[in-house]
């Protein structure tokens, strides 16, 4: 029982120790005309001194306790160093619980992010995005999923969906929601824990567990039947992935330049969406021989996103140049351009000699 009216004591010697001293320090420090500039004062009596009187506190509450209780100098050192100890357990394990209890999975930076991929049963294919709606239900939340810039692709004769939604809350109950228009609703359970491990590559594919039929009270369990499937994988959203690249673009002979470099377009493209900005340098262009060489530099935030690079000459149409990520620190050997888009018409292959070179820095 003293050790436990010790340790009561130290506890509200600390707390009382460490308001009265702040408090005391805010007083004498406004009194001395201290400056409070950004709340200059509090910090020092809060964060300088309080910490101070709740040590003395502290030991002033354990001290009083085992001196009433008749124990002497040497003694009390000893089993006052045994309380220390199990009241800084005590606290240990009460920010413990805390933190396994929480309700955010990282409530001081980004939330951990789902990538997923659907494949679709053979013949279906979504016309439009608009046809398609993806949402991630938890006991906690619902959080509408968004579609990647190449939102969907063919393998092997099956539509392939590609999308993300953010994690925020811990929770084991997590369902990914697919519905086309009016039709049922595809029920995918996310095998994840409540504060899931972060992965770097799409794990295997997974049938659909349940389908919700329009105008059905409850969904039922699929069968043999449903061939939607889903993969995924999460993504910690703290780490910086930016990889900058230096790079060339070898022009072919005579092609006419504007005077300025923000005449021309450059580009990053990735699956999520593209970034706009001026990529070229100061000395944005050289010559090799004949030809003219625009050089320049960008930040690519996530390597993983299949980064394209876009040069459009004014009037002409954009040539796509792809990023191989990672890379070499030297210049590899030059490339074409992957695609050719213009307005109204399907990429196609570039006859011209555009070409592109990169080294990462």
């Amino acid at each position: 029982m003293t050790y436990v009216l010790a340790l009561l004591a130290g506890i509200a010697g600390a707390i009382i120790g460490y308001a009265a001293s702040g408090s005391v320090a805010a007083v004498l420090a406004n009194v001395m005309g201290m400056s409070n500039f950004e709340g200059a004062i509090g910090y020092f009596a809060f964060f300088g001194i309080g910490p101070i009187g709740g040590l003395v506190g502290l030991i002033a509450g354990i001290w009083i306790v085992l001196h009433r209780r008749g124990f002497r100098a040497g003694a009390i050192a000893g089993r006052g160093v045994i309380v220390i100890a199990a009241i800084a357990v005590l606290v240990a394990g009460t920010l413990a619980l805390f933190y396994i209890n929480r309700s955010i999975i990282a409530p001081n930076s980004l939330p951990p992010q789902l990538t997923f991929e659907i494949r679709l049963p053979p013949g279906v294919a979504p016309a439009d995005q608009s046809d398609i709606s993806i949402m991630l239900d938890t006991d906690k939340n619902s959080m509408p999923a968004w579609l990647a810039k190449k939102w969907v692709r063919t393998e092997d004769g099956r539509a392939i969906l590609s999308g993300g939604v953010e994690l925020y809350y811990r929770t084991s109950q997590r369902i990914l929601a697919l519905r086309f228009a009016n039709g049922p609703t595809e029920l995918f359970t996310l095998k994840l824990a409540a504060s899931p491990k972060y992965t770097e590559a799409f794990g295997d594919w997974h049938r659909v567990d349940f389908v919700h039929e329009p105008g059905a009270e409850q969904p039922r369990r699929a069968d043999a039947s449903s061939q939607y499937e889903i993969r995924y994988y999460v993504e910690d959203r703290s780490i910086d992935r930016t990889v900058a690249i230096d790079f060339e673009i070898r022009l072919p002979e005579g092609t006419p330049l504007p005077q300025e470099a923000a005449d021309l377009r450059i580009a990053l493209r990735t699956d999520d969406q593209e970034y706009e900005g001026n990529f070229l340098g100061s000395e944005w262009k050289r010559q090799d021989g004949a030809r003219t060489v625009l050089t320049g530099g960008m930040g690519i935030p996530d390597p993983r996103a299949n980064p394209r690079v876009l040069l459009a000459l004014p009037g002409g149409p954009v040539r796509v140049f792809p990023v191989a990520l990672p890379g070499n620190p030297r210049f590899g050997g030059w490339q074409r351009a992957d695609v050719v888009e213009e307005e109204g018409r399907n990429p196609r292959p570039d006859d011209q000699e555009f070409e592109f070179r990169y080294a990462v820095r």
